[in-house]
């Protein structure tokens, strides 16, 4: 993703009201299609979002996406409710101790060594829908056991670095 522009307030409240005009066009006429335009470069999510995806191909080296998979990603990605700035984000702020009071980006500092954060409940569940995860890290009542707890208390790394599979 490539923020192309920063929009005002104005901007946005103009994006939710077109996002509420298209919500009853979509109820009116649910036959319709999606029309996403685009290049090399990625789609438009129309909130300042440039979107280019990449993805493994047979030999595991990333390629671009063509067409067809980023307008994949935009439909099942474009209209989460659940994001920061009209992008899917994975949200984490440290405390003042961390590096660089606790605000950075992915590649300043390596993913290893970051602990688990805990939501307002006491527990770290950020992952919970995946099924490779769920295999591999609970016991067949789904519940995480203290021996596998305690492996990502201090280092999540083993958590959510995806395998070779």
């Amino acid at each position: 993703m490539r923020k192309t522009r920063w929009q005002t307030y104005y901007d946005r409240q103009e994006g939710a009201l077109a996002g509420a005009r298209e919500r009853n066009e979509r109820n009116a006429f649910p036959d319709r299609i999606a029309l996403f335009f685009g290049d090399e470069t990625g789609i438009s999510n129309g909130a300042g979002w440039r979107l280019q995806g990449a993805i493994e191909d047979e030999a595991a080296a990333l390629r671009l996406q063509s067409f067809e998979e980023t307008v994949f990603c935009m439909g099942r990605h474009g209209g989460i409710g659940m994001n920061d700035d009209d992008a899917l984000v994975f949200p984490r702020k440290f405390g003042a101790e961390a590096l660089r009071g606790g605000w950075r980006h992915w590649s300043q500092k390596a993913i290893s060594g970051m602990p688990d954060l805990l939501r307002a409940h006491g527990e770290g569940d950020q992952l919970r829908a995946d099924a490779e995860l769920i295999e591999k890290w609970l016991e067949a009542d789904r519940t995480l056991s203290d021996e596998k707890a305690a492996l990502i208390r201090g280092d999540v790394a083993p958590l959510i670095l995806p395998s070779w599979e």
